[in-house]
């Protein structure tokens, strides 16, 4: 049987290794010179936590703060887009639900993100991977914070633009024309009276 195991707090009996099992072990060695430049402590196991807490962290800071900034431009459009939408009702609707699911998808990713982190245990002397792992919670909650404010923003605008059917805009603006039609004759025969 061969497994592989990403998880480091695994047991070997979860992945099947029992007596009389042979194991082999796959990785890299770190290079003692990149080890010695990155981290504080020269030691390997510092280093492999900056590897750990930076493949959580590039994630957020490559794709992630893309995505955001997309929707937030994405709702920036609609909220400063006025009544005069091609999108019919339904396509109304499903845009919203998607945006809907947009933020709560961002919001958990990074919540992720944050487990993640938070999961990585840096021993007091690896002040390198410690001040690492605080670059990366500080990035996470400020991508957060900002999801959190476009989500707001979101539910502001939509509860502000109701949906209408094309229909109901094209009827709305012909009886505001009709109103405007028929307040005129009122308003000759009141500067009549007046006379």
């Amino acid at each position: 049987m061969i497994a592989n195991m990403k998880d480091d707090t695994a047991t070997l009996a979860s992945v099947g290794v029992h007596t009389n099992s042979v194991v082999t072990l796959s990785g890299e060695k770190a290079d003692e010179s990149v080890v010695k430049q990155q981290t504080a402590s020269g030691n390997p196991e510092e280093y492999a936590l900056i590897q750990k807490i930076h493949q959580i962290v590039s994630r957020l800071s490559s794709t992630l703060e893309k995505e955001i900034d997309e929707f937030d431009e994405q709702i920036n459009a609609y909220a400063n887009n006025d009544d005069t939408m091609t999108l019919d009702a339904e396509e109304d609707a499903k845009q919203r639900k998607k945006w809907q699911e947009k933020g709560i998808y961002l919001s958990e990713t990074i919540m992720q993100a944050l487990i993640k982190l938070d999961c990585v245990e840096c021993p007091f002397d690896f002040e390198t991977a410690r001040q690492k792992r605080r670059e990366g919670v500080k990035l996470s909650q400020r991508l957060l914070e900002r999801v959190d404010q476009s989500r707001a923003r979101l539910k502001d605008v939509l509860s502000a633009k109701p949906i209408v059917l094309h229909d109901e805009r094209k009827s709305s603006k012909k009886s505001t024309a009709a109103a405007a039609a028929a307040a005129s004759p009122a308003k000759k025969k009141k500067k009549r009276n007046k006379k």
